[in-house]
């Protein structure tokens, strides 16, 4: 599992691709835009030093930590049942926690393909999956710096760390998915 998540997020070339459309949970038509994704500084990659897209192709970089002095990054993918069943209790807190200074931002690994192309099918899965569990914080795609400053790490999912403000990962590694509960004392602790 390990080898092919590195693979595909190695051969990630940022490509843009063309508009489509395609269907919600409840079978409506909607149209879904051009995925071109933002140049990156190839000198300084890091949490620190990125541009990517979010699900809903907002160009979103660096600056996305910058308002909260933490922030919560968690890494999922739409075939990780763990994944899915703890993002009711992440939006929650996202709700929670936003306005005393705390974000969460997820990293979908599994909407693109092979050559850093989005694939809409998984893309709208990814969009009903955060709109179903009510997980409404920003949820990026994987970049070029994403990959070499922290995504190469990533050995299973879920995966979550906590970054400072400037980006800067001030936590432990958390592997697997934990409750509303264990979450906010791992936030309050750290607060």
């Amino acid at each position: 599992m390990r080898r092919l998540l590195v693979t595909i997020l190695l051969l990630v070339l940022l490509a843009g691709c063309n508009s489509q459309s395609g269907e919600d949970l409840n079978g409506n038509e909607t149209e879904l835009v051009e995925y071109n994704f933002p140049e990156e500084n190839e000198t300084n990659p890091g949490l620190n030093n990125f541009a990517t897209l979010d699900l809903y192709a907002n160009v979103v970089d660096q600056n996305i930590f910058r308002n909260h002095e933490l922030n919560m990054l968690n890494v999922w993918g739409t075939f990780c049942s763990p994944c899915i069943n703890e993002m009711p209790d992440l939006g929650e807190i996202y709700r929670e926690y936003e306005p005393l200074g705390v974000n969460i931002v997820g990293i979908v690994v599994d909407v693109q393909k092979g050559d850093g192309t989005v694939d809409y099918d998984m893309l709208k899965k990814a969009q009903d999956i955060v709109e179903y569990t009510g997980a409404n914080y920003s949820h990026l795609l994987y970049s070029d710096n994403l990959i070499t400053s922290f995504l190469s790490e990533v050995q299973y999912i879920p995966h979550t760390v906590f970054v400072d403000s400037e980006g800067k990962i001030v936590s432990e590694v958390y592997v697997g998915s934990r409750s509303k509960e264990e979450w906010t004392e791992i936030i309050d602790s750290m607060r």
